[in-house]
C-alpha cells in the first residue's frame, strides 16, 4: 500500500470564504504552535485509522511474515540434475 500527504494552504476572510492558496506535496511536520501540533496530530491519526494500523494488526503482520519465512526455508530444495 503507498499513499502520500498533501498539506493545503487555505486562507479565509472575514466572511468565511476560503481561498487556495498552494497545496505543498511534502508538507511540513514541524510544529510551531498549539494550534499546529492540534492540526499535524489529527491528520496523523486520521492517517493511521484510514490504513487500519495498530499493534495487533502489526503483531499478526510480524506473525504471518515470520510463519512465511520458516516455511520457505523449510521447504525441500529442488535440484536440477544434468543431462
Amino acid at each position: 500500500m503507498c499513499f502520500e500527504v498533501f498539506g493545503f494552504d487555505v486562507m479565509i476572510d472575514n466572511k468565511l470564504t476560503p481561498y487556495l492558496l498552494e497545496i505543498n506535496q511534502m508538507p511540513s511536520f514541524q510544529t510551531d504552535s498549539p494550534l499546529d501540533i492540534k492540526v499535524k496530530r489529527g491528520v496523523v491519526q486520521d492517517v493511521i485509522k484510514k490504513l487500519c494500523l495498530s499493534i495487533p494488526r502489526k503483531e499478526k503482520y510480524k506473525r504471518e511474515k515470520a510463519a512465511k519465512m520458516e516455511e520457505r526455508l523449510l521447504r525441500p530444495q529442488r535440484t536440477i540434475l544434468p543431462d
